[in-house]
């Protein structure tokens, strides 16, 4: 059997669509290397070494960074070489090929044997695939940074294709970025809410519940942004013909209007963003939450509620000990939680209003919002609503964007952030059709604008969508095992008991190599070795390891160029790692008091 039969082979029982492959590449020359290793060509430039491809891929992948990078994203497959080498020098990790020439890559499989290659779990290929495909292969990976990995003459025959891989993945670092800093800013916030909301956990039926109850129902979202102001004195009107979903920020604009909101969908940790609420009363609405919300919003809406599951190592401990919740999406800002909502419940259309994603007329929110009140009320002299309005527009990196109506509107880095998930959302559920109410919005791919008079055109539905909210009040958790929950509380606390020790045991066992110089090194890290592999046999060391993502990161960056450097980031991670779980022992057990 040829190689070409063998690869396909491999390929097809990888789960990798070879439909793409096809014949034909043109410039494409292979040859013999010195050491007998087949080599090539691609328009009369190398694309390998003519001496010795498997030694000038080794020097590659070890020129990336002092360690093998753990995820690396490959633009060109070429003749494997360089993939090979990076799978040697870091067997558990994981290479997604980019290879937008289909043909090209059919000519490879006829000159080596990549079987074995094929059959790695950690290799990936994107063949002819649209380069957003990168969003779905690095979301598989977790939030580490990849490197990337570029064979020089294949990146140049198709640079336009890469340019847009490469705006990707710039794309996907921005977002990194700001996971990381939001963590570091309410990391330990997003804790002590958890242990705060216990109770909830085990009493709230998960959002699983709802899933497909109003498919076929048009369901209108409210977002805050200035386009809401056209769409408020028809909303009641529109609540006849449309399922309801408001955001923490737009509810109280909502009962100004007469219309009540069948859902509230509210996911922020902070008692500022509960501000909304203070002045709107508690009505029928379904409170849509997450575990890790401020448990003020509870008290402000104690009706129904109903929680997605945790996004967080501690919540999803917990939600273990009771019962499952369902997954409810998350980008960044509630707006994209209640478009998931709305898209896990079934509705068709999504009808999203005030979710302009930019600043039409350089207005931030709608009129009466409690930004606006809030702006309004710290005003003074020497610090205007106007100068406050002005810092906010321009801090966050603005620049003008399409909007839905042909024209421009102002927008931000932070808002592009969102604009991305939207449309990645909207190429991974082709089927939701997604329309907008924001005119003068910036313009998103795969929502469509609408105009007001098609809703109020939609037939009425308030009383069939009233029945199957009716039956969704009835709706309750199974009872909780609150033994089963205090059972897995008290494990975790001495988990973190024990683990606090092992750091500290640590952090003296690399005192002691100091201090005593290399005579003591062969021991002592054998010691430490020990040491790590207590800590990964402990089930809370993800929970405990979600407080230290900052110190992993400057870590991972400095790297263990020598023993010195090797010494001062063993110390930087039990010192880190035993804090935070000195932390979350403190706060469980003051909840559980509590």
């Amino acid at each position: 059997m040829s190689f070409l039969e063998e690869n396909l082979r491999a390929l097809e029982a990888a789960g990798c669509d070879t439909a793409k492959i096809a014949e034909g590449c043109a410039g494409l020359e292979a040859f013999t290397a010195r050491d007998g290793q087949v080599s090539a060509t691609l328009d009369g430039v190398y694309v390998h070494s003519g001496f010795s491809p498997e030694k000038e891929a080794a020097r590659l992948i070890q020129s990336l960074s002092p360690q093998a990078p753990r995820t690396l994203v490959v633009y060109g497959f070429g003749l494997g070489y360089h993939i090979e080498a990076f799978f040697a020098a870091c067997p558990e990790g994981r290479a997604i090929v980019v290879e937008p020439d289909a043909a090209f890559f059919h000519a490879a499989l006829k000159l080596r044997d990549f079987t074995c290659l094929f059959r790695r779990g950690g290799f990936r290929l994107l063949l002819a695939a649209d380069p957003e495909a990168l969003v779905q292969g690095l979301h598989e990976c977790g939030e580490e940074a990849p490197q990337v990995l570029r064979l020089r003459p294949v990146y140049a025959r198709n640079e336009n294709y890469y340019k847009k891989a490469d705006a990707v993945l710039a794309r996907l670092a921005s977002r990194r970025d700001i996971n990381m800093n939001t963590l570091k800013r309410f990391g330990r916030l997003w804790v002590r809410n958890l242990a705060r909301n216990m109770a909830l956990i085990g009493s709230c039926p998960g959002i699983c519940h709802i899933g497909g109850m109003f498919a076929g129902f048009p369901v209108l979202v409210a977002a805050a942004g200035p386009g809401l102001d056209a769409v408020l004195p028809r909303l009641a009107e529109i609540r006849k013909r449309c399922l309801l979903v408001a955001v923490d920020t737009s509810y109280a604009a909502c009962l100004r209007s007469q219309a009540e909101p069948d859902f509230v969908v509210v996911v922020d940790p902070q008692y500022w963003n509960t501000r909304h609420l203070d002045r709107a009363r508690q009505g029928k609405a379904i409170l849509i939450s997450e575990s890790s919300t401020h448990p003020r919003i509870f008290r402000l809406l104690p009706g129904k509620t109903f929680l997605g599951g945790s996004i967080f190592p501690l919540g999803r401990y917990l939600e273990e000990a009771t019962q499952p919740k369902g997954k409810l999406g998350a980008g960044g800002s509630v707006s994209t939680s209640a478009w998931d909502f709305a898209r896990l419940i079934g509705g068709s259309p999504i009808i999203m209003a005030g979710l302009d994603l930019g600043f039409p007329s350089k207005n931030t929110h709608y009129r009466g919002s409690f930004f606006e009140d809030r702006m309004f009320s710290l005003s003074g002299r020497l610090w205007p609503g106007e100068t406050q309005s002005c810092r906010y527009l321009y801090d966050g990196s603005p620049r003008m964007v399409p909007d839905n109506s042909g024209g421009e509107v102002l927008s931000d880095m932070r808002m592009l952030i969102y604009i991305w998930w939207f449309e990645l959302q909207a190429k991974r559920y082709p089927a939701v059709k997604t329309l907008t109410l924001s005119a003068q919005g910036a313009k998103v791919g795969g929502i469509a604008p609408a105009a007001l008079g098609e809703v109020l055109a939609l037939p009425e539905r308030r009383g069939e969508i009233d029945a199957r909210i009716a039956a969704l009040r009835g709706c309750a958790a199974e009872p909780a095992d609150a033994g089963r929950l205090g059972a897995a509380l008290e494990t975790l606390g001495e988990e973190l008991g024990r683990l606090e020790c092992l750091c500290d045991e640590g952090l003296r066992r690399t005192a002691a190599i100091r201090k005593r110089g290399s005579a003591a090194r062969p021991t002592a890290l054998a010691a430490l070795g020990e040491i790590d592999e207590k800590i990964l046999g402990l089930e809370c060391r993800d929970i405990a390891g979600f407080l230290m993502a900052a110190a992993l990161q400057s870590i991972t960056a400095s790297g263990d160029a020598d023993m010195a450097s090797a010494l001062a980031n063993a110390e930087k991670l039990y010192a880190t790692l035993g804090e935070s779980a000195k932390y979350h022992r403190a706060i469980l057990a003051g909840a559980a008091r509590a």
